[in-house]
């Protein structure tokens, strides 16, 4: 059965810099923050082995981003019945029909868990060029509350997601990508490694669309995350103060991954979330991530590439100001 067979897609083609020419500029910019930080272009490591675990090796071939539904669909009011989509579905439809990496940050298909929850989509998808049939791997990863005060983590063997979704889709081809090392923080611009990359992109390339996507990972120090309460509120989630009570806060630990695509602006008035990243670990912890929360011994190490076209799949009709 197909899970999407209304849902409007657009697209725009993204400028695509170099990424020899954006290492210095990242490296310099970001040593603003960090007391070490490391920017070269280097073959993407095989990202199945550890300690990324992903379901796809690489982050090359053709690549793009896509947003899915959004958070008007999620507050001040859940929309009804909620949205559902399809990776796989929702991959083929934007070409990548013959193979593709997905990854990125959304929610939990709320019918299937019975709950809501963060969910980390990490999915490989291939044709068998014999049967015609597509082989998808799985190694999604969930986080849901369990109470009001701890949640569990654990794998999420589906490419099914509800309401919103930010991912970032290649074509699973090695090729070279963006590595950054980044450690101990000492200014608070860079609390956010992934939001400091976004406006760093925003500042080098003003008048371009451009949008960047990849996995990092937090080698040490610890992170805030949040985690979605397994039900909705009474109360209508209508400001920043009401979304923040509503959620659950923890610190996580390191070693921790992270899956992530951000952009350096809207594109096209699709009303985008700039930043959305989500993060697993094998020790039980995961969610939205937010900020570092020890920048003395934080430590990052990421790989990244640019996306050459931005998709926009069921665009709300309205926007909320304060995502």
């Amino acid at each position: 059965m197909d899970l999407v067979p209304s849902y409007d897609i657009i697209s725009a083609p993204l400028f695509q810099p170099k990424l020899e020419d954006f290492a210095p500029i990242l490296q310099e910019k970001l040593s603003s923050f960090y007391g070490h930080v490391e920017v070269s272009v280097t073959d993407c490591p095989d990202l199945t082995q550890k300690p990324f675990n992903m379901a796809g090796k690489g982050l090359g071939g053709r690549t793009a981003v896509a947003q899915l539904g959004g958070v008007p669909y999620l507050m001040p009011v859940p929309v009804q019945p909620m949205p559902i989509y399809s990776l796989v579905d929702i991959s083929q439809r934007l070409d990548f029909k013959e193979e593709a990496h997905v990854l990125g940050a959304g929610c939990s298909p709320v019918t299937l868990v019975s709950a809501i929850a963060e969910y980390m989509p990490n999915i490989h998808l291939i044709k068998d060029q014999t049967s015609g049939k597509t082989k998808v791997t799985h190694n999604s990863r969930m986080s849901r509350m369990r109470g009001k005060e701890k949640y569990c983590h654990g794998p999420l063997d589906t490419d099914c997601v509800c309401m919103l979704c930010d991912i970032y889709v290649s074509e699973n081809k090695p090729g070279k990508v963006l590595k950054v090392v980044a450690e101990k923080r000492f200014h608070e611009g860079g609390k956010s490694l992934t939001e400091a990359m976004r406006q760093i992109l925003a500042e080098t390339y003003p008048e371009k669309a451009v949008s960047m996507g990849g996995v990092f990972l937090v080698t040490s120090g610890s992170i805030n995350i949040h985690v979605m309460p397994e039900e909705f509120g009474k109360e209508n989630l209508d400001t920043l103060e009401k979304v923040d009570k509503w959620l659950n806060f923890f610190d996580a630990k390191a070693p921790i991954v992270a899956m992530t695509s951000f952009h350096a602006k809207d594109t096209m008035n699709m009303n985008l979330r700039l930043e959305h990243t989500h993060c697993y670990s094998d020790h039980g912890e995961g969610g939205h991530y937010h900020y570092d929360t020890s920048p003395g011994s934080i430590a990052y190490e990421g790989y990244f590439n640019f996306a050459e076209r931005v998709y926009r799949v069921d665009k709300p009709k309205k926007d909320i100001k304060f995502q």
